[in-house]
């Protein structure tokens, strides 16, 4: 089980993992394709094989006898990342740099230096971005319904160690749910993908 902020191996019984497996999978077959592009993941369970695959599996907000399962076994969550947990957003714009006529980059690693990093700190801001911006595991899966921007990463920055090191939630937004601030920061028009 993890979230963006916790990590916990669970210790059940075969009977409970039995049992939260139902659940969950009575859960996860009522959800509608709507209620994937409307929610996010605020966990997700991963389960190990014998073999030492692991597998994630997202739990919804609406999952609740599944949330409730888990925060009787040791495991609770606060629900969405909130604007008041994250230190500052990093969105990085990748078209910048880019030649799209020889498909290459001017510069060497252009398209991850600094000078395309638009740095957010004021908590409104960052509030509108974690509404918007979908966890890039959860976006890869449903790719198809939610019309990834691939060229602007969102870093969700919700810690630096001593070293300078950060923790971070790697996001993207869909190109028809990138915030206006954002969009005329960087100059950016999603129907083209380029400034």
């Amino acid at each position: 089980m993890y979230t963006s902020l916790e990590d916990k191996r669970l210790t059940l019984t075969k009977e409970e993992i039995a049992n939260l497996l139902d659940i969950y999978r009575n859960e996860l077959t009522s959800l509608s394709l709507e209620d994937v592009q409307a929610n996010k993941p605020i966990a997700t369970l991963r389960l190990g094989l014998a073999n030492e695959r692991e597998f994630d599996y997202f739990i919804l907000p609406s999952f609740t006898e599944t949330l409730k399962f888990l925060e009787e076994h040791g495991f609770k969550t606060e629900g969405a990342i909130k604007a008041e947990q994250v230190k500052k957003v990093i969105v990085n714009d990748r078209t910048k740099g880019y030649d799209s006529d020889m498909e290459v980059y001017e510069k060497e690693q252009s398209y991850n230096s600094e000078e395309n990093n638009y740095i957010y700190e004021e908590k409104a801001e960052i509030q509108e971005i974690l509404d918007n911006a979908i966890p890039s595991n959860y976006l890869n899966s449903y790719s198809l319904l939610f019309k990834p921007e691939y060229n602007l990463e969102v870093n969700i920055v919700l810690g630096v160690d001593e070293y300078g090191n950060e923790t971070y939630v790697y996001s993207y937004f869909s190109k028809d749910n990138i915030p206006d601030f954002i969009l005329k920061d960087i100059g950016y028009n999603p129907e083209s993908g380029k400034n």
